[in-house]
């Protein structure tokens, strides 16, 4: 089997086949950026208690899980001035990404076909192959059930495991490292009782 490189999420469509929606930029000029931003084209972004967009947050555990909701993926590195204006495209609940499988164990980060279906979910990790440390990149998390009795982290759900790479154009197949999931995001995620619960997309 192939080991593969990390990428940030690909966005390959909508399941409905409409355009991407954008949000920001000249027409909308009150999308702003948060304080001391540092993200980087692809990072997933939300629209915090401000009123303006910053990174996704993520908890402390190790892989870091997102653990808020999500707006939409930048297509711009952040300024890092305080009110720039922001143009991102916005995530919708039938949007169709790529994403790098993960898991802190390399030998674990594979592809599998009981991932078909599976709710799951995201991670933000600088982990590469042998150890190395990468570029970060969101990545959906196997380290760790997405949905559970206790657990609300079921950002997306697995649709698909894609023949190619969509850089590069190398073929994929089952049990790859560091593979790619064909997904979409959930727009809410919830324990089976219930509680807790968590809103994943804010525009979905």
């Amino acid at each position: 089997m192939a080991t593969h490189l990390h990428i940030q999420p690909y966005y390959v469509g909508s399941g409905e086949a409409r355009p991407s929606r954008f949000v920001g930029g000249p027409e909308y000029p009150h999308i702003k950026e948060t304080a001391s931003q540092t993200y980087k084209v692809g990072d997933l972004l939300y629209g915090d208690s401000s009123g303006t967009i910053a990174i996704a947050t993520v908890d402390g555990g190790t892989p870091t899980l997102l653990n808020g909701e999500v707006a939409g993926q930048a297509i711009k590195d952040a300024s890092g001035t305080t009110g720039q204006n922001v143009l991102f495209r916005r995530i919708r609940s039938e949007d169709l990404f790529f994403f790098s499988v993960h898991h802190q164990t390399e030998a674990s980060a594979i592809t599998a076909q009981a991932d078909l279906f599976d709710v799951l979910g995201l991670c933000k990790s600088t982990l590469g192959v042998g150890g190395a440390t990468v570029a970060a990149s969101w990545r959906i998390s196997k380290d760790a059930a997405g949905e559970s009795a206790t657990l609300a982290n079921g950002d997306v759900r697995v649709l698909g495991i894609p023949l190619r790479h969509p850089i590069g154009g190398a073929l994929l197949t089952i049990g790859d490292t560091f593979g790619l999931l064909l997904a979409k995001f959930n727009v809410i995620s919830a324990a089976s009782d219930g509680n807790p619960f968590r809103r994943v997309l804010q525009l979905g």
